[in-house]
């Protein structure tokens, strides 16, 4: 079969190494993204609430009340 594409429009023999460059690419932001930290962060106490009230509800105790076995016949 006769080849109609000129050589320099071929990208096969390029795609390996834009294949590798791309995985350079991906695996430099993802390392970054990873050791990513944020330091001195001050938190501000001044304006939160410091007398937090939590209301437990009282659930009854419920008791089954025994039951008496029948008389034998």
């Amino acid at each position: 079969m006769e080849l109609k594409k000129s050589p320099s429009a071929n990208l096969e023999n390029k795609k390996s190494t834009w294949l590798l460059v791309g995985y350079v690419i991906v695996l430099a932001v993802m390392f970054v993204a990873f050791e990513w930290t944020k330091r001195d962060i001050k938190i501000d106490t001044s304006q939160a609430v410091t007398d937090l009230v939590f209301e437990e509800e009282i659930i009854p105790i419920t008791e089954q009340p025994e039951q008496v076995a029948p008389p034998p016949p």
